[in-house]
């Protein structure tokens, strides 16, 4: 059966699979024009798919390390429900990967996708030192109430079996994998090792493999031989770098095809602080995203105006990268003199997306054309045609490989809300948002001794790159090496000698710090609308 359409001086019949489909995208025409027409656009494109066509997916994530895996997440949890892309299973790693997976497998319920399977992935650290001192960050895997429900009684799979059971569900004839890979490269060089002798089998059940982090390509003029290194200064090329390196090694030794998506993509792609305003709106994951990005947000704040721990990640790169600063514009002038308070900074801070701009990509060419994302392969440079193996985007500054970094930001946060929104009363009827609870980190050091700490936190962070500049002399490494050892041993002076002068990275309290600036904040707040009443 079909029903007919109407637009302005035409009729047309609609078919069976695009009324099924309207049925699904969450807003009216009335509602939001712009996000409706941005559903409509996939009607054309997945009508004429065939079912081969359909990406099917497997995310390695280290989920929680920073909000942008769970906003990656969330989006292809619309793809899904859209029929777009099947998501097949989903691997958590970093640290603490099974609390990574009690948070996921939660998430998924709440976006009404808890049939969906989550693994429990490994540690994926490197050097061994990093896995045994692991320990989260203050904004990280706080999330008790996701934490703590019954659907997490059950065991998690491993990584290892699960990706060997979609490996024999291909074998029993469904689509071979495409591998989303938004976290350490550890569990898919593991893998890899397992079946690197067969190189037959990596390349008959795994269609493709799309990173976020980076990688370099060159190829031999002369022999044609392929090399891929991975830009190992990228977090999560450099959370486990032997296994980046295999991984790479794999891809051109066997000829896997595969996608890269660097930060130079995803700083083109950012969205406005106000898809957290509205996220929040939406039930109880949009409750703790707010939670989260406020503190994640705070740390990138503090640290540069405060203590960098890299020269380079001073106040001018939070304004420029984070806050998507005009350099030459007044207000990047006056943030650069005098630091904003942290209300002040918190609106102009940007959504930057990284993992979201591999999602993105994992959900195919044809998607991304449709979105007006990317153009025809006319438009795109030769090194990302479609018939290109390793494909980069965001090679470099200005050059995003084909696509159009504005429009990915757009059209992520599109369907980012639009499963949020789908899935509210739902999720609220599982997990009320006035309900979900946070830990919050405690410290042994308060805010007393650690404005004490500050200067020579500063001090230690200068020393410690000096240590690492191969661009100095061998020796002044070793003096800057001495001196830093030399300050780590000392105390702080008088009555705080108990205390050492430079804190543990993971001594800074950061939530203490961020609860005193919203306390400012509030102050601030009250102290204007007092001085407005007086004006009025």
């Amino acid at each position: 059966m079909s029903q007919s359409t109407r637009s302005p001086g035409a009729v047309r019949e609609m078919s069976a699979f695009e009324q099924d489909f309207r049925r699904k995208i969450p807003y009216t025409r009335e509602e939001n024009q712009q996000r409706y027409e941005a559903y409509e656009k996939l009607i054309p494109v997945l009508e004429a798919r065939k079912p081969s066509d359909r990406p099917r997916i497997v995310v390695i994530t280290d989920v929680e390390q920073d909000y942008d895996d769970l906003l990656a997440i969330i989006f292809l949890s619309e793809m899904h429900h859209l029929g777009a892309v099947e998501l097949a299973g989903l691997i958590t790693n970093h640290g603490d990967p099974l609390k990574r997976a009690k948070f996921l497998r939660t998430v998924m319920h709440l976006l009404d996708m808890g049939d969906i399977q989550v693994a429990e992935g490994t540690v994926a650290l490197w050097p061994p030192e990093k896995a045994r001192d692991y320990r989260p960050g203050y904004y990280e895997l706080k999330n008790t109430t996701f934490e703590n429900q019954s659907w997490n009684k059950p065991k998690f799979l491993t990584g290892y079996e699960l990706l060997e059971n979609l490996a024999q569900e291909v074998d029993k004839g469904k689509e071979p994998l495409t591998v989303l890979l938004i976290s350490s490269l550890h569990d898919i060089s593991e893998y890899f090792r397992v079946h690197e002798d067969d190189p037959a089998f990596l390349k008959r059940h795994f269609r493709k493999f799309v990173s976020q982090g980076g990688y370099t390509v060159n190829t031999d003029p002369a022999t044609g031989a392929c090399n891929i290194a991975p830009v190992e200064q990228m977090f999560n090329n450099a959370s486990h770098i032997p296994s980046a390196r295999h991984f790479t090694k794999c891809l051109a030794k066997y000829g896997l095809p595969s996608d890269a998506w660097s930060k130079e993509a995803a700083v083109a792609a950012t969205l406005d602080g106000s898809v957290f305003t509205e996220a929040v709106k939406y039930g109880p994951i949009g409750r703790h995203l707010q939670w989260l990005r406020e503190r994640q947000e705070f740390k990138f704040y503090w640290d540069p105006y405060n203590a960098p721990f890299r020269s380079w990640l001073d106040p001018s790169w939070f304004l420029r990268i984070r806050c998507a600063m005009d350099p030459k514009s007044e207000k990047f002038f006056k943030f650069s003199k005098s630091p904003p308070s942290f209300r002040e900074a918190l609106p102009e801070i940007k959504v930057i997306v990284y993992d979201g701009c591999a999602a993105m990509g994992a959900v195919g060419d044809d998607i991304m054309r449709a979105l007006g994302i990317m153009g025809d392969d006319i438009k795109v440079p030769e090194y990302n045609k479609a018939a290109h193996q390793h494909r980069i985007f965001g090679a470099g500054v200005g050059d995003l490989g084909g696509i159009s970094g504005e429009q990915l930001g757009s059209m992520f946060e599109v369907f980012l809300l639009g499963a949020l929104k789908r899935t509210k009363d739902a999720a609220e009827g599982l997990i009320p948002s006035d309900s979900v609870e946070h830990q919050v980190e405690q410290y042994r050091v308060g805010l007393h001794i650690f404005k004490h700490q500050v200067p020579f936190l500063k001090e230690g962070n200068t020393l410690a790159e000096k240590t690492k500049n191969q661009k100095i002399s061998e020796s002044e490494r070793e003096q800057a090496n001495k001196a830093l050892k030399t300050l780590k041993s000392e105390f702080l002076p008088g009555e705080l000698g108990n205390w050492p002068k430079v804190p543990a990275i993971l001594d800074i309290p950061y939530e203490l710090l961020y609860q005193e600036a919203k306390r400012q904040g509030r102050a601030e707040e009250e102290r204007e609308a007092l001085e407005g009443k007086q004006r009025a």
